[in-house]
């Protein structure tokens, strides 16, 4: 966003999507340590907090970028074919 987009926006909008993002950073964060979906909350809180900051814009674009070549590779199937060629006689015949 340019410098007047941002001057167009209330003041209790940008200060909402500042609380807003921090708090659902924090939570994120915090859900990397425990039983949840960081790698949902936290996305989410750069795009909240990216409206205001352009770290929070730069970060998410990184993430994106890192989980677009995360799931461009794919693993390569021959290894468990051949484990399934290797086990498959000996086990129907025991």
């Amino acid at each position: 966003m340019s410098r007047l987009q941002l001057s167009s926006r209330s003041p209790l909008r940008r200060a909402t999507d500042v609380l807003l993002g921090s708090l659902t950073l924090v939570v994120g964060v915090l859900l990397i340590f425990t039983p949840g979906p960081a790698s949902l909350v936290i996305p989410v809180a750069l795009a909240l907090l990216g409206r205001e900051f352009r770290w929070a814009r730069q970060s998410s674009l990184v993430l994106r970028r890192k989980l677009r070549n995360l799931l461009r590779r794919r693993p390569d199937p021959a290894p468990i074919r051949r484990l399934h060629r290797s086990r498959g006689p000996a086990t129907r015949a025991a």
